[in-house]
C-alpha cells in the first residue's frame, strides 16, 4: 500500500520508517520541546494516489497544520487534548505540521507516527440521537451545517473520531462554554480523531459545497492517556515586567480572536515567552501606562501582548495600570492618531500648539530683522 512519507525536521533530517498500524503504538519516539527547541515541524508528503494518517501523542503541546501554499488548515491548542490523528486524503500535496509548547509550559513532549488510516478503538453502537455518549456512533449526511454534541464522563478520557472521506468539510470542536478546542478548514484532511479529558463538547461540521451531500461518520469511544511524561510547567518569574494577575480581584477575561506573541514586558524588545493561541480565554491583569499592551495570564504565569487582541468580558473596572518602560526601540509603529505624551516628559524647548509665549519662535522660523 502506498503511504505517507513523514519527515521530522530536527538539527538534521530524520526520516521515520514506514510501519504498519499494528506497530504504530510503540514506534513513535518521544520528542521534548523546551527552550532549546520550542517547536518542531513535521513535513507530510503523499505519494501519488496515496492516503494515510499521522498519529501524534501530546503532552502540553499545540498543533497547527499548513498546506503547501502556507495557509493554515488546522489548529489545536488545548491542554485537554492528549492525542491527535489527522488523515490526509489521496492526492494531498505537502503539508507542514508544527508542534510547539502551550503557553506556560517549560517543557512539552510529543511523538509522531505515520499509519494507514485513523485508528479506531472500542465497540460502537449506532445512535439515532444527535448527541453521542461513549460507545456510540452516528452516520449522517451534511448538506450545510450539522452539530453533534458529545459527552465524556468527568474523570475519564474519551476519543472523538469523525470521518468524511473525499469531502472538504470544515470542522470545529468547542466545549460547553464555547471555547474552541480545535478547528479544521476545508482541505485535503478528510478525517480526524482527538482524545480529550472528560466534559461536554460539540462537533460542528460545515459543508460549503451546496451541490453535494457529504457522508460523515462520527463516534465517541473510551481511551486512555498516552505514555508520555507530564509537561513541565514554567516557573513564575517575579520580575517588574511580569506582575501576576491577582486571583481574588474582580475577574476580567479576554478570549483571543487571533494568536498573539507573549512578551515578558510591554514592548517588542522584551523577551518573547511564547505564543497564546487563538480561542484561548485568559485573565487580564492590567495594562501599561500608554494603554497599548495588555498583561494576560492563566493563573500560573503571565506575560504581555500588544494591544487587546480579543473579546473582553467580566469586571474590568479595577484592572491595574503598570508604569513599566516600554523598551521597544524596534517595535512596530504606533498607529493610533495623535498619541499623547505624558505630562512633564516633554523635551526642553517643546511647546503645545497655541502655547508659545510672546517673542518665542520655533527653531528655524526667525526671519531676518524680526525682534
Amino acid at each position: 500500500m502506498k503511504r505517507l512519507i513523514v519527515i521530522v525536521l530536527l538539527a538534521s533530517t530524520l526520516a521515520l520508517p514506514a510501519i504498519s498500524a499494528a506497530q504504530s503504538q510503540s514506534a513513535g519516539n518521544v520528542i521534548p520541546l523546551n527552550d532549546s527547541s520550542p517547536a518542531m515541524d513535521i513535513v507530510v508528503n503523499s505519494q501519488p494516489g496515496a492516503a494515510g494518517a499521522l498519529v501524534m501523542q501530546l503532552s502540553g503541546a499545540s498543533v497547527t497544520v499548513s498546506d503547501a501554499s502556507g495557509q493554515s488548515v488546522f489548529e489545536m491548542a488545548d491542554r485537554r487534548a492528549h492525542e491527535l490523528q489527522l488523515r490526509f486524503g489521496a492526492g494531498s500535496s505537502s503539508h507542514t505540521v508544527t508542534v510547539e509548547r502551550l503557553p506556560g509550559v517549560q517543557e512539552a513532549y510529543f511523538s509522531a507516527t505515520p499509519v494507514d488510516d485513523l485508528l479506531a478503538i472500542g465497540s460502537i453502537a449506532s445512535s439515532e440521537q444527535g448527541s453521542l455518549q461513549v460507545g456510540q456512533g452516528l452516520d449522517s449526511a451534511v448538506s450545510a451545517t450539522t452539530d453533534v454534541p458529545f459527552a465524556i464522563p468527568d474523570g475519564q478520557i474519551g476519543r472523538l473520531m469523525t470521518s468524511f472521506s473525499g469531502y472538504p468539510l470544515s470542522a470545529k470542536i468547542v466545549d460547553s462554554v464555547g471555547i474552541e478546542v480545535a478547528r479544521l478548514n476545508p482541505s485535503m484532511i478528510d478525517g480526524l480523531s482527538i482524545t480529550l479529558d472528560g466534559g461536554q463538547y460539540a462537533l460542528g461540521l460545515i459543508n460549503t459545497d451546496a451541490a453535494t451531500q457529504a457522508q460523515t461518520s462520527t463516534s465517541v469511544t473510551a481511551a486512555s492517556l498516552p505514555s508520555l511524561p507530564d509537561p513541565v510547567e514554567a516557573a513564575a518569574q517575579a520580575t517588574q515586567a511580569e506582575a501576576a494577575a491577582p486571583a481574588t480581584a474582580p475577574t476580567c477575561l479576554i478570549q483571543l480572536t487571533s494568536s498573539a506573541e507573549v512578551h515578558s514586558g510591554p514592548g517588542f524588545n522584551y523577551s518573547l515567552m511564547g505564543y497564546a493561541p487563538r480561542g484561548i480565554t485568559l485573565l487580564v491583569g492590567g495594562v501599561n501606562r500608554q494603554g497599548d499592551w495588555t498583561l494576560i495570564g492563566d493563573g500560573t504565569t503571565s506575560g504581555w501582548v500588544n494591544g487587546a487582541p480579543g473579546i473582553v468580558s467580566g469586571d474590568c473596572s479595577q484592572v491595574a495600570t503598570y508604569d513599566i518602560p516600554p523598551a521597544n526601540t524596534n517595535a512596530a509603529p504606533n498607529l493610533s492618531a495623535n498619541p499623547q505624551q505624558p505630562s512633564g516628559e516633554r523635551e526642553s524647548g517643546e511647546h503645545e500648539s497655541g502655547e508659545h509665549e510672546s517673542g518665542e519662535h520655533e527653531s528655524g522660523e526667525h526671519e531676518s530683522g524680526d525682534d
